[in-house]
């Protein structure tokens, strides 16, 4: 989760659709009577899905199985009626984020079979970004290069069966460089605030240094 968690009226809690919200209520001392039931619902604040239980002895647990902004109520009672009732919105974010890669500085893209070639003047900068209707916003961006066989520097295709290698870097927005004469397969990925995990984008270009 991600933000004011719980939530009041003013406050956004983002989560996503494999969130577990637990729900615990116990009769308060000096006299309880007990066998404590509760019933929950919810509505989507910007379309028409709902749904609950009730009736149901805590604890327990509830998830949203949309992308929206819920409200929730729980109320819950003892066996003598006395109730407490609790309000709480929801951000649902089920989409992960998405990452950009752009060259400054030289390049050269054949069009025909749209191999890459940069050199070691050559900036490499990612931008990501958290994609609507729920934004969560970007959490952190990861970066990896490695040196293959040429053969994949060929076309893009033919790159994305390359395999990495080696520990990934957590990118601290500022441009990578190439200093090595060969082919790079350069991968990188974001996650969002609520772990939303992008998939990894592979990209490979000749670094040409001669």
């Amino acid at each position: 989760y991600s933000g004011q968690c719980p939530s009041n009226q003013e406050g956004e809690c983002f989560i996503d659709t494999a969130t577990e919200i637990i729900v615990d209520a116990v009769d308060q001392e000096p006299h309880p009577v007990n066998q404590v039931k509760c019933d929950w619902s919810y509505s989507v604040l910007d379309g028409n899905a709902s749904g609950g239980k009730q009736n149901v002895v805590p604890p327990f647990s509830i998830k949203f199985p949309e992308e929206s902004r819920h409200e929730l109520t729980i109320i819950c009672r003892d066996a003598l009626g006395n109730e407490v009732r609790d309000v709480e919105r929801f951000i649902v974010d089920k989409t992960p984020p998405v990452t950009e890669k752009e060259y400054k500085g030289p390049i050269f893209i054949n069009n025909e079979t749209h191999e890459e070639w940069i050199n070691n003047n050559t900036q490499i900068w990612l931008s990501a970004f958290d994609q609507e209707p729920h934004i969560s916003g970007v959490n952190q961006t990861f970066y990896r290069n490695t040196l293959v066989d040429k053969e994949f520097c060929q076309n893009q295709e033919i790159c994305q069966s390359a395999n990495g290698n080696g520990a990934w870097e957590l990118w601290n927005g500022t441009p990578k460089f190439k200093n090595e004469e060969s082919c790079h397969l350069i991968e990188f990925f974001s996650m969002d605030n609520v772990n939303k995990t992008e998939e990894i984008n592979k990209q490979c270009a000749y670094v040409d240094l001669t």
